[in-house]
């Protein structure tokens, strides 16, 4: 088992080393490069023997044998892989990415593929916090930017806690675990991952799902159609052939 300040460091170290690129596929066919911020374990992530993996990578792959095109990985740290996006510097983002309101006004989305809840942990030190009303006069982070944080925004109000944006997961677990932070809203995918590992299961909590669903899907540069109907005839042949089933139950059995 990792200590999870080795996990973290891991994280960090993967996403400093800047963009890399992880090629596969045919050649001859179309190539769509899909940029991904490998540091949100078992979605996207760099394992042990530093190959990028987990659902996103294969759902990609297998999206890419079902619609016919090649794919070309470009890993790229959360905080620029819109502007990139929008740059035309990649296609397309694989990388547990929220459909919402605001990104369709400047980014096209395939069809949904997964649907995920959001959970407030409680980190180290916040042993008194159950619910959200044991967060009064308290700090929740968040992620900038996430459907959660409109939801979560809402609640602190009623609730009378602060919250404090975070421009990556790794950062607002680092501080879960060392204390500073008494909680912070997540994926549940996410959250079952870290927690599911014996030795942090009296350290972080999920104490509280919050009333709303996200749901992902790959981005698109705003106006490419046509890699957007590739990636979506790939994902649409997944459903219908199961494999999106098979690979839930490969990479979410584990933390479920």
């Amino acid at each position: 088992m990792k200590d999870i300040r080795r996990f973290v460091l891991a994280i960090a170290i993967a996403v400093s080393v800047g963009p890399v690129v992880f090629a596969g596929g045919n050649a001859e066919l179309p190539e769509i490069r899909v940029a991904t911020d490998p540091t949100f374990a078992p979605m996207e992530f760099i394992d042990e023997s530093g190959k990028l993996t987990g659902f996103d990578i294969d759902l990609m792959k297998a999206a890419a044998k079902g619609g016919g095109f090649s794919v070309t990985f470009v890993q790229v740290p959360w905080d620029s892989i819109f502007v990139g996006l929008a740059a035309g510097r990649y296609d397309a983002i694989a990388a547990s990415i929220t459909i919402t309101e605001e990104r369709k006004s400047s980014m096209d989305f395939s069809v949904p593929y997964l649907a995920v809840e959001q959970v407030v942990v409680a980190g180290a030190g916040a042993r008194h916090v159950s619910s959200f009303r044991d967060l009064t006069g308290g700090t929740v982070g968040v992620l900038s930017g996430s459907k959660a944080a409109l939801s979560i925004d809402q609640l602190s109000r009623l609730y009378s806690f602060r919250v404090r944006p975070y421009r990556d997961g790794v950062a607002y677990l680092s501080d879960l675990e060392a204390g500073t932070l008494p909680a912070a809203v997540m994926d549940r995918i996410w959250a079952e991952s870290i927690i599911g590992v014996t030795e942090y299961a009296d350290t972080l909590r999920i104490v509280e799902t919050l009333p709303v669903q996200e749901l992902y899907g790959v981005a698109v540069k705003r106006g490419n159609s046509r890699v957007l109907a590739l990636i979506d005839g790939g994902l649409k042949k997944i459903v219908k052939s199961s494999e999106l089933k098979r690979l839930e139950e490969r990479w979410f059995s584990r933390v479920m």
